[in-house]
């Protein structure tokens, strides 16, 4: 009698969960509806949708003087607004590729992978910027300042700019003031 009235609380409570989970995951919370606008107003106001699809993406390699790029963040400074995004890099050996991809607002960016030398202390990091000298050597070659300034950026909606290699990590102390300043 004990085993029959305990299977009959266990068959309840496996009902009951059963009926919550059930509820919760098939049941999809419905999205409310936009509200009419007016075609005559004075002052434009930007929909979710003209949000969402005011982007674009940048890609390219990440590169670091090593045979494994460590983890890190692949960082996009809008240079009008001064807004900084930034995107983690697990790094090579947690699975990490070569490249990056990376969806950003329509505007001209400034971009760096900055690499942590020590997982202890993620304020220490040595950055690859996108500049001449990524864009041509990826070797500690390119010593002419020129070639270590900042090549801007500029995201289109909806176009993906390509071959924004991170790959200059070979500057001298001068030439990573310089390549800096913009972040």
């Amino acid at each position: 009698m004990k085993q029959k009235g305990f299977l009959v609380v266990l068959v309840f409570i496996v009902l009951v969960f059963a009926g919550y989970f059930g509820y919760k995951y098939f049941n999809p919370i419905p999205s409310p509806s936009p509200s009419p606008t007016s075609t005559l107003t004075t002052s434009a106001v930007p929909t979710a949708e003209a949000i969402i699809t005011s982007v674009g993406t940048v890609s390219g390699k990440l590169c670091y003087p090593s045979s494994f790029l460590p983890p890190g963040e692949i960082v996009a400074k809008e240079l009008d607004s001064g807004k900084t995004y930034t995107q983690t890099y697990e790094g090579t050996f947690n699975g990490g590729g070569l490249t990056y991809s990376f969806e950003l607002p329509v505007g001209t960016y400034h971009i760096r992978y900055q690499a942590h030398a020590s997982t202890k202390d993620t304020s220490i990091f040595t950055s690859g910027y996108y500049d001449e000298c990524a864009k041509t050597m990826h070797t500690n070659e390119c010593t002419p300042d020129s070639g270590h300034i900042n090549i801007p950026v500029t995201i289109k909606v909806g176009e993906e700019i390509t071959n924004v290699d991170l790959c200059d990590f070979y500057y001298n102390p001068t030439q990573e003031q310089t390549l800096n300043k913009s972040f």
